[in-house]
C-alpha cells in the first residue's frame, strides 16, 4: 500500500506552527519540548508534528536531541528568527505602490 504524498504547503504551516509554539514556550537553547508537548501546544497530531519537526529539521529551523528514550526539540537561532517574523503577522507588500509608466521620465540626449 501506498502511503499518501502530503502538499509541501501543508508541511510548511505545520512547521510553522511548530516553531512559533516553541518560540512562544521560549524553547530554545536548554528547554526542549517534546512531541507530545507540540501536540498539546499546536493540536496537531501525532504524524503531523513528526513531518512538521522533520521539515522544520530539514530547513534548519530546529535542532534535537533524544534523553531518556523521547526525542526534545528547540529552535535554532534560523528558527527562533522564522518564529519572530511568523508571529508578527504577514507584511502587507500588496499595499504599496507600483511605479507606474507615466511616472518615468526619459530624457533623450
Amino acid at each position: 500500500m501506498a502511503v499518501p504524498k502530503m502538499p509541501s504547503s501543508l508541511i510548511n504551516e505545520w512547521a510553522e506552527r511548530i516553531v512559533v509554539a516553541l518560540l512562544d514556550q521560549q524553547a530554545w537553547f536548554r528547554h526542549a519540548l517534546t512531541h507530545a508537548e507540540i501536540q498539546i501546544l499546536t493540536g496537531l497530531n501525532e504524524l503531523q508534528v513528526s513531518r512538521g519537526c522533520w521539515h522544520g529539521r530539514l530547513h534548519g529551523l530546529l535542532n534535537f536531541a533524544q534523553s531518556t528514550g523521547q526525542v526534545r526539540y528547540t529552535l535554532t537561532p534560523l528558527g527562533v528568527a522564522i518564529a519572530r517574523r511568523l508571529k508578527a503577522g504577514p507584511t502587507d507588500t500588496a499595499a504599496l505602490p507600483l511605479p507606474s509608466d507615466s511616472n518615468v521620465v526619459v530624457s533623450e540626449s
